[in-house]
């Protein structure tokens, strides 16, 4: 039975693991936390996701998923087009 082998296999198994746990956690950089908030001033669907996802001061990658999921459908939804972006702070940031 070769152990080395089976031991070098779950070696890395464990750290494949672990790169994907730390890659969901990890906030996201300054590029996308600057489409997140333009994504917020799509509508109330992505503003609240906007608000839902800075609760914590940060914004991972799962996070910004649901809010590009939000904010299409505040884009999808009739009379998009002709109505002005939100632009008034979550109630978090003006404390």
């Amino acid at each position: 039975m070769n152990t080395r082998g089976m031991i070098a296999g779950i070696a890395v198994a464990v750290v494949a693991i672990g790169a994907t746990g730390v890659w969901y956690v990890a906030p996201v950089g300054a590029s996308e936390h600057r489409a997140a908030i333009t994504l917020s001033q799509t509508g109330p669907i992505g503003k609240a996701a906007y608000c839902t996802a800075l609760a914590d001061g940060k914004i991972t990658r799962p996070e910004m998923q649901e809010l590009r999921d939000a904010s299409g459908r505040d884009i999808e939804k009739p009379g998009f087009f002709t109505s002005k972006p939100l632009t008034t702070p979550c109630p978090e940031q003006t404390r």
